[in-house]
């Protein structure tokens, strides 16, 4: 068995300076790619949060009043979580209350099944957040909900209740 000539080592340590080279460039492109991707992955994810309470106020609760019962509204904003009356994946009837942390800045889903009773299931929606402005209309017509993040980034809608 022979060893490698000087040139042949010099082509082996040139040939590994640029793999390393190339994969240091191409590890610092995939972070700054990252940091640019971030800001448009929390608004996705903020977005994602307002449409998922769209979707709770437009399931139906498929709740029919008996003469003289009082039926619960099917939105409810307290202590500035919003509730929602409505309907699981499985069809069972649940409350969903959309919770804001002011002390870990998340924003959280509780889903607490109403029959039959069971466990709360909790689910972080966003964390970062700054701020959760819930309001319903004078007319009771309209629920305006605003997320902001820490980032600066804001996303807000307006939903037309049942």
């Amino acid at each position: 068995m022979r060893g490698l000539t000087m040139v042949e080592m010099l082509l082996a340590l040139a040939l590994l300076a640029f793999i390393l080279s190339a994969a240091a460039s191409w590890t610092r492109m995939a972070g700054r790619l990252s940091a640019a991707i971030e800001p448009f992955r929390l608004e996705s994810a903020a977005h994602n949060a307002l449409q998922m309470i769209e979707d709770d106020l437009v399931s139906g609760d498929f709740q029919q009043p008996r003469p003289g019962q009082i039926i619960e509204p099917k939105i409810r904003i307290i202590d500035g979580s919003l509730t929602v009356r409505t309907r699981s994946a499985n069809g069972a009837m649940v409350i969903h209350r959309f919770v804001f942390d002011r002390a870990t800045s998340e924003f959280s889903l509780i889903e607490q099944p109403l029959l039959p009773p069971g466990v709360d299931r909790k689910r972080l929606l966003l964390a970062q957040v700054k701020s959760v402005e819930a309001g319903i209309s004078q007319s009771g017509a309209e629920l305006d909900l605003t997320i902001a993040l820490d980032t600066g980034i804001v996303a807000t809608r307006r939903f037309h209740l049942p």
